[in-house]
């Protein structure tokens, strides 16, 4: 915690904009991007980059990214709902539990810390919360493929209330 004193120095640490460094790639990363893009970019390009390509190019541009990026061949960006409703009959019982124990408390701490929309009205002032009407959750594929991804971000949005989560 940091003590500040004065209006002054109240005020310059409250409108002190600090800045995310964005131009800073490490060397990793850096190489990666390389070999996919062509070129050196920082992470905004890139991220700038790959909304670009999705607009312009549709699901054409998401194989072609998914292949470029994570090496996988997708043949539809949707999984079909045959998939999805037969997916829980081919897992260990055991696991699916742990799962589904884990989706519970998730969805339970969510629930409890959401924020509520409060207003003063005889002081005129107050705080509106809102959703936003859809989401999209990234859920890497390569060696950090964690089922834990998907359960933190998409269980989260739906207790916000967002309408549309993609995954």
């Amino acid at each position: 915690m940091k003590r500040i004193y004065g209006l002054s120095a109240a005020n310059k640490a409250l409108t002190n904009k600090r800045k995310l460094d964005q131009d800073s790639v490490p060397p990793h990363i850096a190489e990666r991007v390389q070999e996919v893009f062509g070129e050196s970019l920082t992470i905004l390009q890139v991220v700038q980059r790959i909304i670009k390509e999705v607009r312009g190019g549709g699901d054409d541009a998401l194989r072609h990214l998914a292949l470029a990026i994570d090496g996988v061949e997708l043949n539809s960006p949707e999984v079909p709902r045959e998939l999805i409703d037969q997916a829980p009959s081919q897992i260990d019982p055991e696991l699916l539990n742990a799962i589904e124990v884990s989706a519970d408390r998730i969805r339970d701490y969510h629930q409890a810390t959401v924020p509520k929309s409060w207003m003063d009205e005889t002081k005129g002032y107050g705080q509106l919360t809102t959703p936003v009407s859809s989401v999209g959750c990234y859920i890497p594929g390569g060696t950090a493929s964690y089922l834990s991804t998907v359960l933190m971000t998409s269980i989260p949005a739906r207790v916000a209330g967002v309408e549309k989560v993609f995954v």
